[in-house]
């Protein structure tokens, strides 16, 4: 996640200010297939363990999630 975090506050900033970033689709396919190998390779036996042992507050979680961004999306 440390990796993320430069590009996602210069995003931030740039968004705030107006600015207008065009990605081709073929290169937003693939960052997104790299964000998550990256992002899979990190998972380990014991962090599924945890989440399913947790299954319920992970599931409203997601769900509250869900829920927001379609209320912010209809805005």
């Amino acid at each position: 996640a440390a990796l993320l975090i430069g590009p996602m506050a210069a995003g931030v900033i740039l968004g705030v200010r107006g600015a207008v970033v065009r990605v081709p689709k073929p290169i937003f396919s693939t960052a997104q297939v790299l964000i998550g190998c990256l992002v899979a390779s990190s998972v380990t036996p014991a962090i599924v363990a945890l989440v399913l042992g947790q299954w319920p507050v992970v599931a409203a979680v997601v769900v509250a999630t869900v829920a927001a961004s379609g209320f912010l999306g209809y805005l």
